[in-house]
């Protein structure tokens, strides 16, 4: 099955999804290297709260991000049904990201992805502005569609001046 594919002049992008408190996300699927059930932390010192810390994933290590403390929401506390969403080496670097709980793989129209006022009047939609691409109305619900690399580039700029992460 094609992750990514042309329908009718209309090109059809795959989103693993995942929520964050009651908000849906997506990230393009191609993005996600793997999702793993939570697993003890390796703190780093004297680095900021959106830094959980470091795991080894079968050999690798990577760094784990809370995605809360990235939105400026009160840090999440880690619960055992968090997930950890690892995304892919070409991205950038080997990290993933904390998260309440996954969701499915779903197709969406490229069209149905449209920028989203950053006025927004829900608070975690406005304050992922900074590694959103887009939002995209679902039947029952909206999805916010974030980039890896933006939350990583975010991340490099937000962090410096810090200790090394």
């Amino acid at each position: 099955m094609a992750l990514e594919k042309t329908t009718e002049n209309q090109e059809i992008i795959q989103f693993c999804t995942f929520r964050l408190r009651s908000q849906l996300f997506g990230v393009n699927i191609l993005e996600v290297k793997e999702i793993d059930r939570l697993m003890p932390f390796t703190p780093v010192h004297h680095a900021p709260s959106e830094v959980k810390g470091l795991v080894n994933i079968r050999g690798q290590i990577y760094l784990i991000l809370d995605l809360s403390a990235l939105l400026e929401e009160e840090a999440q506390e880690v619960k055992p049904e968090n997930r950890l969403l690892i995304f892919k080496e070409s991205i950038g670097e080997s990290f993933g990201i904390l998260v309440d709980r996954i969701g499915d793989v779903i197709d969406v129209a490229s069209k149905q992805i449209t920028t989203y006022a950053e006025s927004s009047s829900d608070k975690i939609v406005a304050k992922a502005g900074s590694f959103k691409t887009g939002v995209c109305q679902l039947k029952d619900e909206l999805m916010v569609v974030i980039s890896a690399a933006k939350i990583l580039e975010f991340v490099h700029t937000k962090m410096n001046g810090h200790a090394a992460v």
